[in-house]
């Protein structure tokens, strides 16, 4: 796995736009331009609360089913037993990471997915996930414009960036945690050369930059 090198803050926008640059170089790597594309259109009928039909996905973006079906397969899209779509990121299948969107309880795959599909979705998400250290919670309250709430206020996000290869989920999500601080992320961080971490506000705002890649 290459990354890049360690951040432990971000200062400068400079800094977010190469981060986020290069998590989206390497999802579009992995997954393709095609999933790229799909993604936004399939978390908002996610978003509903109900397993997506491909039909549906395809006759909503405009993408033959076909191409639909090979996207998805590559992205990593959770399916049931009638091969409804019920998970890509924003989740109907439990997960560490709790999402309340509009009432109703999601799930996402990773930290990342908390902060940057709320961009996407142009919604406002409350967010409950574990210390990947510590286990305690760390609650917060991500809205299209930033971080409403946050607790607790020194909370951290792992990532990893470069060319991860294998589907989306297992080569990037399972990386991505929150941590109560950047001190409790550290010994994480010491099993998992390559991973940094920052700071929750940097992490939305390399978020919100990874958001703009899938319009």
């Amino acid at each position: 796995m290459t990354t890049t090198p360690s951040l432990p803050t971000l200062s400068r926008a400079e800094d977010h736009e190469a981060l986020a640059g290069a998590i989206a170089a390497a999802i579009r790597s992995t997954s393709g331009e095609d999933a790229a594309r799909l993604v936004p259109k399939l978390i908002d009928l996610l978003a509903a609360g109900r397993p997506v039909r491909p039909e549906t996905l395809a006759a909503e973006a405009g993408y033959p089913l076909g191409v639909v079906a090979e996207a998805l397969e590559r992205f990593g899209a959770e399916t049931d037993e009638t091969g409804a779509i019920v998970g890509a990121g924003l989740s109907l299948v439990p997960t560490q990471h709790r999402v309340l969107l509009d009432g109703r309880l999601f799930y996402a795959w990773c930290a990342l997915d908390t902060l940057f599909f709320p961009v996407v979705l142009n919604r406002t998400f409350r967010v409950e996930s574990p210390c990947a250290t510590t286990r305690m919670p760390v609650r917060l309250t991500v809205t299209p414009d930033g971080i409403a709430a946050l607790e607790p206020a020194t909370a951290a996000v792992s990532l990893v960036a470069g060319e991860t290869g294998g589907q989306v989920r297992y080569s990037f999500c399972d990386y991505v945690h929150f941590f109560t601080s950047l001190d409790t992320a550290a010994q994480w961080l010491a099993a998992h050369p390559g991973a940094i971490a920052i700071p929750v506000a940097d992490a939305f705002e390399v978020g919100r930059l990874l958001a703009q890649t899938y319009r």
